[in-house]
């Protein structure tokens, strides 16, 4: 069974539209948990109601504000032996369902997206960065690399190493991607876009290729709060040294900072960074430019590596 847990802030009518395409596609066992993440408690709408006798579609109530705790809540009333982890306003694609058969054989796996508005028009691209699957544990960790929490889909029993995420975490995505890096030795890539990623004007996160100094700033600082936490989790994470963040760190104070090319250069990171922030701080749209061409270099990457596998067996 496929479990399908989206915490939701509100119950509107694009959630409910993509449920019902859901219905439509889906020729798999499956569920899906709507976490209302409102202490309030409003799930008595119409919405909700026409669902009151299906069994595949749980409305819940969360106990605790935030999105991690009804991430958490959800798990707990969760029965599927693969989990998937998406947001109320986005979309999995019939590709995602069409491949579940071939995905039981991994303890993981990842997609690509397309980027949408929020009238749904398709504005970019997002590819799943290879080096996660290829490099080893220590260099997710020590990049604290973190793609979206929705990129994700793993079995059970490596939900219950991601379960319960620590609720002090601003953000899942990087607990999400260091505990399934750590416990899958094989992760299986979908190397298409099985998922529309609806990208808010305003957002949080201020959008995936917007290298402007605030947004810069303003996820350097989230970035920073969340390495005390993980060191509190260090030995779930198998973190020996608190030194393994050192290049990180630097970098993100040097993006807080007062854009001086000596603050770049004398800074205490490693040369990939630094480099990294020169574009960054003094080419912004430069920047934007080659995440686009990292994301399909990835692609082909990955392309290029499922051949050569399917080659040799």
């Amino acid at each position: 069974m496929l479990s399908i847990i989206i915490p939701a802030k509100e119950l509107t009518n694009i959630l409910f539209e993509t449920i019902s395409y859901y219905k439509s596609v889906i020729q798999y066992e499956y569920e899906i948990l709507v976490v209302y993440d409102n202490i309030s408690n409003d799930c008595k709408n119409n919405h909700a109601t026409q669902y009151r006798n299906d069994n595949t579609i749980k409305i819940l109530l969360s106990p605790s504000k935030g999105r991690i705790n009804a991430l958490n809540y959800g798990y707990t009333k969760s029965k599927g032996e693969i989990i998937k982890c998406i947001d109320a306003d986005d979309k999995l694609l019939k590709e995602y369902f069409d491949k579940l058969d071939m995905m039981e054989a991994y303890s993981a796996h990842c997609h690509n997206a397309k980027l949408i508005n929020d009238n749904s028009e398709i504005i970019g691209s997002y590819s799943f960065d290879h080096k996660i699957i290829l490099n080893d544990y220590n260099y997710v960790l020590s990049n604290l690399k973190s793609p979206p929490r929705w990129v994700w889909s793993f079995r059970r029993e490596i939900g219950d190493l991601i379960f319960p995420i620590p609720p002090e975490l601003f953000a899942e995505d990087i607990w999400f991607s260091l505990i399934i890096k750590k416990h899958c030795d094989r992760i299986y890539h979908l190397n298409s876009s099985a998922y529309l990623y609806r990208q808010h004007d305003g957002g949080e996160w201020g959008g995936i290729t917007n290298f402007s100094h605030e947004v810069m700033a303003r996820r350097a600082n989230w970035n920073l709060t969340v390495i005390p936490i993980l060191l509190e989790n260090r030995e779930k994470l198998g973190i020996f040294t608190g030194d393994i963040f050192l290049s990180i760190i630097n970098y993100y104070k040097v993006l807080l900072g007062k854009k001086l090319l000596k603050n770049i250069l004398f800074a205490k990171t490693t040369n990939y960074y630094k480099v990294k922030l020169i574009v960054i701080m003094y080419l912004p749209k430069v920047a934007s430019s080659l995440i686009n061409l990292k994301w399909r270099y990835s692609i082909f990457v990955i392309t290029a590596r499922n051949i050569f596998y399917k080659s040799f067996k």
